[in-house]
């Protein structure tokens, strides 16, 4: 082989041996990119009446965020969504009794005790005209909502029959059978 054959072979190997170990440089420092980047991601965790586990503390049950590994954009609800706890009082307009109540998904006002998926009922005895499930109240759009459910004497709401659901309002009357209620509520 010649002087330039030779030239030429020992460049191709050098081509190659700066070619593979670009190749091994750019994997080594890929692996080690992807790893920084997963140590700085984060997930936002809501989690309610459950355990941080860095304090060893229960969740205070309005929910409280904690971070993950994950991609921040992300967010995890353990134990549900998280919803508010109201405190809703309702007057009797005939008689003066006052109910009080807390809950934080939906209660019912009706003739029948709460079920497992309402977190209270304001039942009214007494009044024949109440529907076993007159109406429902609800958190909407951050403020709580009446809808009747097909309750056979209907639900009023300050003298007008709720068709759909309704806004409620600190001071609004809400009529279910003849019981007429004066409710208040806050958070």
């Amino acid at each position: 082989m010649s002087n330039q054959g030779w030239t030429v072979l020992i460049f191709i190997l050098l081509v190659i041996v700066i070619a593979v170990a670009f190749v091994i440089y750019k994997l080594a420092a890929g692996r080690a990119d992807r790893r920084r980047e997963y140590q700085n991601q984060q997930k936002n965790i809501l989690v309610q009446n459950g355990i941080d586990v860095k304090k060893q503390m229960l969740g205070s049950g309005k929910g409280e965020y904690f971070s993950g590994n994950l991609r921040e954009y992300d967010t995890n609800y353990i134990n549900g969504p998280r919803y508010s706890t109201w405190k809703i009082s309702f007057q009797d307009m005939d008689t003066g009794r006052i109910f009080q109540y807390r809950f934080s998904r939906q209660m019912t006002i009706g003739r029948m005790p709460p079920t497992e998926k309402e977190d209270v009922c304001l039942v009214l005895e007494g009044d024949g005209k109440v529907s076993k499930r007159h109406c429902m109240i609800y958190e909407g759009e951050g403020t709580l909502c009446l809808a009747d459910q097909n309750s056979k004497n209907h639900t009023y709401v300050n003298g007008k029959k709720a068709d759909s659901p309704v806004f409620l309002h600190t001071g609004d009357v809400i009529k279910a059978g003849e019981t007429r209620l004066k409710v208040e509520f806050g958070r």
